[in-house]
């Protein structure tokens, strides 16, 4: 008798084990579903820029010793189409080594941009030449990956937007910043601040958007304008919504298209977060920081008359539910716990600060979750390089938000499960989106395989 319960028992777990694999498979199946595009260029685009210390007007009238690349602040905005390849020759002409990471973007892992993981620092002088073809369309950005609690605080990042085929009369890309400005406007250049290292980061005391106090877009009654926001803030979490009396909608997260579009009257936009808005009105209004007050972008219309029906937008995204994740045991090898040391700005996970690490190794095409779990009584935007990923749970809660990510926001105490099927091969950084916090050690990786 006791030998047949144990072999029952037997049989039940391999039951359970065939089951728990067949419903991974099938997850991995729908997961793979959305990153089904059709590409609709195929040609190469060769672009050069620099990066270099000089004078720059950082806002309106407030002319400062600033970094940036080719002179501006923000940085240029390349658009490619979906398949394009895009050819960049870069020159490092500051006084310290840098990098460009391309935030949101499957490149070859040679191409991330990552000192010590993908590439080696790029040294005062020195060119590089980074190459690659976008797999997907969407709204992105890229920035440099060292120090970037000081180069990105000074004006260091620009804009890719792979095109999608879709049309409208104005498509507009909007960089959020702030600036920790002294008294007499210069930058305050207290970039090793142990309080905001501790904190939330460094936030500053001046908002910006496209380089102004406020963006000012005209548009006529009725114009269909894509409005593609881009949080570029070291640290600063903007919490979006407008004064609006008609129906506004985003239509895509982090690049990806979202299931259908969704309503936007508020919205939190994390640093390395963006989002694409679908403007169609015949009066004009605001976009604002709901914390703050601060008017970002002034929508002004030109004209008056009615309004027509607006047309759908036909991004037939797939977006899948993953309902089925939660027959899954959770599997409670692949945890991030964040935590910060007593005494001191540094930050760990699972008890390691970078550069000590110890991967995940994930099998390419395989579902996967990995739960995060803010134990540190802060804010981290969490961001995965190489790969979207999926909210599956937040706070034991199924979440189901029609979109896929590249940062998620963790707030204290969170604990959130994120799904992902990552798809190229190499070792792939994670870190926290505030760049003091990613300096002091929040930072770690997985390894695709």
């Amino acid at each position: 008798m006791r030998q047949f319960i144990v072999i029952f028992i037997l049989l039940i777990g391999c039951l359970s084990t065939t089951s728990q694999k067949e419903v991974k498979e099938q997850l991995a199946e729908e997961f793979l579903r959305a990153y089904s595009h059709k590409n609709i260029s195929s040609r190469m685009v060769e672009v050069s820029f620099s990066a270099k210390e000089e004078e720059v007007e950082i806002f309106e009238g407030n002319t400062q010793k600033a970094w940036a690349y080719n002179s501006s602040i923000p940085g240029p905005v390349i658009r490619i189409k979906l398949g394009d390849t895009i050819k960049i020759k870069f020159k490092n002409e500051l006084p310290q080594p840098t990098t460009i990471h391309f935030h949101g973007i499957r490149v070859p892992n040679a191409m991330d941009g990552v000192p010590g993981v993908t590439q080696l620092p790029i040294k005062p002088g020195e060119i590089f030449v980074y190459e690659f073809t976008p797999k997907d369309p969407g709204t992105y950005w890229f920035h440099p990956h060292i120090r970037g609690h000081e180069q990105l605080e000074k004006g260091l990042y620009g804009g890719i937007i792979v095109e999608d085929g879709l049309t409208f009369d104005k498509d507009v890309v909007v960089f959020l910043d702030d600036w920790l400005v002294n008294k007499d406007g210069s930058i305050n250049e207290n970039f090793e601040s142990l309080h905001a290292a501790m904190m939330n980061g460094r936030w500053g005391n001046v908002i910006t958007a496209n380089g102004k106090t406020s963006e000012i877009i005209n548009i006529k009654s009725g114009e269909r304008l894509r409005l593609r926001i881009i949080n570029a803030a070291n640290a600063r979490i903007f919490n979006l919504t407008h004064n609006s009396t008609q129906k506004q909608e985003y239509f895509a997260i982090d690049g990806f298209f979202t299931r259908k579009p969704k309503k936007f009257s508020w919205y939190d936009l994390a640093p390395g977060n963006r989002i694409d808005l679908d403007i169609y009105t015949n009066e004009s209004f605001v976009i604002y920081d709901a914390r703050t007050r601060r008017i970002l972008v002034k929508i002004n219309v030109t004209t008056s008359q009615p309004l027509k029906e607006k047309e759908a937008l036909p991004i037939a995204q797939y977006i899948p539910s993953l309902k089925k994740a939660a027959q899954l045991e959770f599997d409670r090898e692949y945890v991030y716990r964040i935590e910060r040391r007593p005494g001191g700005p540094v930050w760990t996970i699972n008890g390691k600060s970078w550069p000590e690490y110890e991967s995940y190794i994930f099998e390419a095409g395989k579902f996967n979750i990995i739960r995060l779990r803010d134990q540190s009584g802060r804010i981290h935007p969490v961001h995965f390089h190489g790969l979207f990923f999926k909210v599956l749970r937040r706070n034991g809660k199924f979440v189901d938000e029609g979109s896929f990510r590249d940062t998620v926001i963790l707030y204290p105490n969170d604990v959130v499960d994120v799904a992902l099927v990552p798809l190229d091969k190499g070792k792939w950084v994670n870190h926290c989106h505030i760049q003091e916090h990613a300096e002091r050690g929040f930072m770690t990786a997985i390894e695709v395989v």
